[in-house]
């Protein structure tokens, strides 16, 4: 794919507490498989959400 063409990444990991060893010793980053696929989305208008919860103690208190 032309260099020009902007790119997202994303990343696909596992999570941290995969990243130990069964004998204990931290994992580390040898390498990574980088894929491409193009994708072409029609001009439009989206109205993307971001969504953060909140949360509280709902225990009556006496």
């Amino acid at each position: 794919m032309p260099e020009n063409f902007a790119r997202e990444e994303i990343i696909h990991d596992i999570p941290a507490e995969e990243k130990i060893c069964a004998c204990g010793c931290r994992l580390t980053r040898i390498y990574e498989v980088i894929s491409e696929k193009l994708d072409i989305v029609p001009q439009k208008i989206t109205v993307k959400q971001h969504i953060r919860p909140k949360h509280a103690c709902v225990a009556v208190k006496t």
